[in-house]
Order: structure tokens, then sequence, then C-alpha cells
């Protein structure tokens, strides 16, 4: 393995690539498109004030959750992204899963079952946005301005990171302790999961799981210990699991992709990663 296989941000496709591919009139990559910037310009006009919030649980939810959920369906099972070490995936969900029960139990037993619904929802609506549709959005027009294709797609993620953290939510909390650094710290890892290997849907689980920790200990719930292992257990599986990208990947269109260079496989290449077989049609 090469060092460039070890970098942080590996590029996704050739460089030379032209212009961004929006797809087909109803094709799923254009209804995605469409889905994606209704959910972006949602997003815009809930934060302007123009569109009013959905308060569930005690919080004011974002009207994007709407759309949001549309551009979810949209994508189907790529919403799980794709997992090189299938092993460590499988004890993530686990982890993630019996938490997340816990974390009902808990929040039911306090008569608080609409909150922890609310919670889960803010997460994924977040995750939504900032990780799937505004950098889409973003990455679009910068390529329909002529920046490459793999450039724009980590810039896309890096626009859309610097305006998860400057959300007034999350303003409002930078007040004391480490500052911006902790949300800037999860975007960073949000947006190098995502753009490594897609995994939008793990990451929301994670998030969703941060914000219900968080939440009892503000209570006096749960001690902050609490907050700590359990996010220190969940993104370490998550970032293990899912930031390690496959060499290779499954282009239903052009076959067997070359990860770090967007190029596709020869035969001997993919025979020489043991890869021949998953080539469509075999």
């Amino acid at each position: 393995m090469s060092l460039r296989h070890l970098q942080l941000f590996p590029p996704i496709l050739p460089p030379d690539e032209p212009g961004p591919d929006i797809g087909e009139r109803g094709s799923r990559r254009r209804l995605v498109l469409v889905a994606a910037l209704a959910t972006t310009v949602t997003e815009v006009l809930v934060l302007t004030g123009v569109t009013p919030r959905i308060a569930m649980g005690g919080l004011q939810l974002s009207m994007s959750i709407l759309p949001g959920l549309a551009l979810a369906v949209a994508c189907g099972d790529r919403l799980f992204g794709r997992s090189s070490l299938r092993r460590v995936a499988a004890w993530f969900w686990i982890l993630a899963g019996a938490l997340l029960t816990v974390l009902l139990a808990i929040y039911s037993l306090q008569g608080e079952f609409e909150r922890f619904c609310a919670l889960v929802l803010a997460a994924m609506s977040e995750e939504l946005v900032y990780r799937l549709a505004a950098p889409a959005v973003f990455s679009v027009l910068l390529m329909f301005g002529g920046v490459a294709k793999g450039r724009a797609r980590l810039a896309g993620l890096a626009l859309a990171g610097a305006w998860f953290v400057l959300l007034p939510g999350h303003q409002s909390q930078m007040t004391a302790g480490a500052g911006p650094v902790p949300f800037m710290a999860f975007a960073v890892l949000a947006a190098a999961l995502v753009y490594r290997s897609g995994s939008v849907l793990p990451m929301a689980t994670g998030h969703a799981i941060t914000n219900l920790v968080t939440f009892l200990v503000w209570d006096d719930a749960l001690p902050a210990d609490a907050r700590t292992v359990a996010m220190g257990s969940v993104f370490t599986l998550l970032a293990l699991a899912y930031g390690i990208p496959r060499r290779f990947t499954v282009d239903p269109d052009r076959g067997l992709i070359d990860i770090a260079t967007g190029l596709p496989l020869s035969d001997a290449e993919a025979e020489a990663l043991g890869a021949h077989d998953l080539r469509p049609g075999r």
C-alpha cells in the first residue's frame, strides 16, 4: 500500500473529468440532487426566519427534516456507506443499538419519549443537511464553475462543515469550556468519514447518541463521564469501520472502480487485488 492510500481525504474522482453529472431527467441521481437542493434551501429559509420550525419534545426542529427525509428515501441503502472492516461495522451497530435501547428506556421512564424522538430527528436532520444535501449542492455549483470534481466535493464538505459550526444553537454553547473546538472536531470527523465512505446514516446514529447522552448529563440524570465513555466507544468504532475505505468499489455503469483514483480497474488489476469476481455479471 502506497502513502497516497493513507491520506485523510483521498481523491474519489479523477480531476480531469468534465463538469458535474446531474443525471438524466427522472434518474435517481437527478432525484437525489433535487431533494438535496430542496433540503438546503429549506434550511436557509428556516435560519432566516422565513419558514417556521417544528416544536417537538421541548425542541425546535428545522423544517428541513421533511425534504431531508425525502432525500434519505431517494438515497436508499447508500446512506449506510461503505465499510472495509465489516466485523468492526457489525460491532458498531451492535453497540449503537444497545445504547439507543438503554437511552430509550431512560427517556421513557422519565416521561420524555417525545424528547428522545426529537433529539434523534435533530441529529438525522443535521447530518442530512450538512453532510449530504449542502455539500452536494455546493460541490455541483463549484463544478459548474470549473472546479475539479474531487476538489469540489472536498470544498463542499468544508463549506457545509463551517456552516454547521456556525449554527446559532452551536454558537450559544461556545461561551464556556473548549469553545468551538468540539464542534470543529466533530465537523472534521464527520466530513472525513462521509468523504471516505459515504457513511451518512452511521454518522447520524453516532450524532443521535451524542445528543441523547448530552441532554441526560445536562439534566444530571447521568454522570459527565458517561458522555465521554459513550462518545469514545461509538466514534472509535465508527472511525475504524468507515474511516478506512476499500481499495475498490463496484459502479453499476463503470464496473470496478479504484477508490483512490476514481478510474476503472483493468482485468489484470482486478485479478491482482482479488476483486475479479466482483465485476458485474460474474
